[in-house]
C-alpha cells in the first residue's frame, strides 16, 4: 500500500508482495503461524472483516499511538518492511530499485528509505482521516482497485497486517497493552477489508462481471 501526500489529496501506488493467488487466507495464515511473528502478538482468529467501526475509545487509541510513532516514520517503515520480508523473503524480488542489496544493508539503501518512508505516511493519512470515513472509503477502494493492476489477492494483506502489529509493538514497547492492539487490529481490519472491496469489483470488471 502506498499513498503520496499531494495537492489533490493522494494519489495511488502499490507494496508488491510475492503473488499468493492460489492460496486462501486460511493458507497464509497457516504459514504465518511457522514463522516467529512475535512473542507477544497472538496467533489465531482476528477481526479482519472489516464489518464493525471502531469505538470512540479505539479511534482515540489509534490517534494516540500514531502520534508516538510519527516522530520517526523513517524508522518506523524500515522496520514493517523488514518485517515483510522475514515473513515473505521472496517479496523483495518484487523491487527492482533495491531487490539485490542484502537483507543486512537495505537500512543503508537510498531507494528502501524512501518506499519505507512513503508507506508510513500513508497510515498517518489513514489516521488523520478518521474524522472523515466517507471519503477515507473512497479512497481506500480506489488503492484497492488500483492494486489489480499488479495482481494482488487478498492474502497479501494477512502479510501487510502482522507486519504492521509487530511495527507497532516495536515501536511502542510498553505502550502497546492488548487494548492498543485491538483497536489497531481493528484499524488495519476496516481499512483493508475497503481495499479488498475495490480490488474485487476491479476484478469483477476485467472478467466483464461489472
Amino acid at each position: 500500500i502506498l499513498f503520496h501526500r499531494s495537492t489533490s489529496g493522494l494519489a495511488a501506488g502499490c507494496i508488491q508482495l510475492p503473488k499468493l493467488a492460489t492460496m486462501t487466507d486460511t493458507a497464509v495464515d497457516n504459514a504465518l503461524s511457522t514463522k516467529e511473528v512475535s512473542t507477544t502478538i497472538e496467533r489465531g482468529p482476528q477481526p479482519m472483516s472489516g464489518d464493525k467501526p471502531l469505538t470512540n475509545q479505539q479511534k482515540e487509541l489509534v490517534e494516540k499511538t500514531w502520534g508516538l510513532v510519527e516522530p520517526d516514520l523513517q524508522g518506523a517503515g524500515v522496520l514493517l518492511f523488514k518485517k515483510i520480508f522475514e515473513i515473505a523473503p521472496e517479496a523483495l524480488q518484487m523491487f527492482p530499485n533495491f531487490r539485490d542489496v542484502p537483507l543486512e544493508q537495505l537500512e543503508e539503501n537510498e531507494s528502501f528509505r524512501a518506499h519505507a518512508l512513503q508507506v508510513t505516511e500513508t497510515v498517518s493519512l489513514a489516521v488523520s482521516a478518521l474524522d472523515d470515513i466517507p471519503s477515507l472509503v473512497l479512497v481506500l477502494k480506489d488503492l484497492g482497485a488500483a492494486h489489480s493492476a499488479h495482481g494482488i489477492q487478498a492474502p497479501h494483506f494477512t502479510i501487510v497486517g502482522q507486519a504492521l502489529l509487530y511495527t507497532l509493538e516495536g515501536a511502542l514497547g510498553n505502550e502497546f497493552t492488548p487494548e492498543v492492539k485491538e483497536a489497531w487490529t481493528s484499524f488495519y481490519a476496516i481499512t483493508s477489508a475497503k481495499m479488498k472491496e475495490g480490488l474485487q469489483q476491479a476484478y469483477a470488471v476485467r472478467r466483464g462481471e461489472a
